[in-house]
């Protein structure tokens, strides 16, 4: 999978992703939780897309990937 427009080491400045639990609204083909999933303890990536859903989950192991918006989240804040 290629990825664009992601520089992991700028995220990785501002956020400390060693045994994180992620939480990605808007995941698109999972491009961000492909370069993530092997730094992080688990990843839910949520995008409105079923195709675009589908193919994540054919590309990207280990995340979680589902079907849904942003506007109501079932998950608890952390």
């Amino acid at each position: 999978m290629k990825t664009l427009n992601c520089d992991l080491p700028k995220i990785e400045e501002f956020i400390q992703l060693n045994g994180k639990v992620l939480l990605e609204v808007g995941c698109g083909n999972g491009r961000l939780a492909a370069l993530l999933v092997d730094k992080v303890a688990a990843i839910t990536a949520i995008d409105p897309g079923g195709s675009s859903i589908e193919a994540a989950r054919k590309q990207v192991n280990r995340v979680n990937f589902q079907v849904g918006s942003g506007e109501k989240l079932e998950f608890a804040d952390g």
